[in-house]
């Protein structure tokens, strides 16, 4: 139902950005994730991101320290700049334009459609 009054509303001139909603659960991991890596710029550490778990997760457990809130893809607190890489998007608040791009992402949420991203960390 969110999404189809974001579409309205679209329809009617208003930007999805513009829209403010919010969500109450945490993100399911899709059928025919992959794992892949993530390699942190100022370190050059690289990480494997299995299937079922997040970025977050994964760098939080390796002593990764970052900033991060809802975990569900719908705040932006963990919107982290992706300097190589094809991001999966899974948010909720990235514009379509923004998706395109593929220069931030969601790390709470979103996967990779690359073997790696290399993030601005």
């Amino acid at each position: 139902m969110i999404e189809a009054v974001r579409e309205i509303a679209h329809a009617r001139g208003i930007a999805k950005d513009h829209v403010h909603f919010e969500l109450f659960e945490a993100h399911e991991a899709e059928a025919g994730d992959k794992p892949f890596e993530v390699e942190i710029s100022s370190t050059g550490q690289v990480f494997t991101i299995p299937p079922g778990k997040s970025i977050i997760e994964v760098l939080e457990e390796e002593g990764v320290d970052l900033i991060y809130d809802c975990q569900r893809g719908d705040c932006g607190i963990c919107q982290t700049t992706v300097l190589s890489g094809i991001p999966d998007h899974r948010d909720v608040i990235l514009t379509d334009d923004e998706r395109a791009a593929n220069d931030v992402m969601q790390i709470c949420v979103s996967r990779a459609k690359s073997d790696r991203l290399v993030l601005d960390l």
